[in-house]
């Protein structure tokens, strides 16, 4: 199953989906939420929005 998350960070927000397999699709900083989510376009339909299975991720780009 795929899950995804949008989150800010210092440059912007910053859209990621991925399955068990790792991560399939990740956006460039964007201004708005809704410009990451449009991003990530069709890869999010059918997916869970899941903020936890990110958190690693979410660290590493707030250094």
């Amino acid at each position: 199953m795929l899950k995804y998350d949008i989150f800010e960070t210092a440059y912007g927000w910053v859209g990621v989906v991925a399955s068990e397999n790792g991560i399939k699709r990740i956006t460039l900083p964007e201004l708005t939420v809704a410009e990451a989510e449009l991003e990530l376009g069709q890869a999010i339909h059918g997916g869970e929005m899941d903020s936890s299975r990110f958190e690693e991720l979410r660290a590493s780009l707030e250094r």
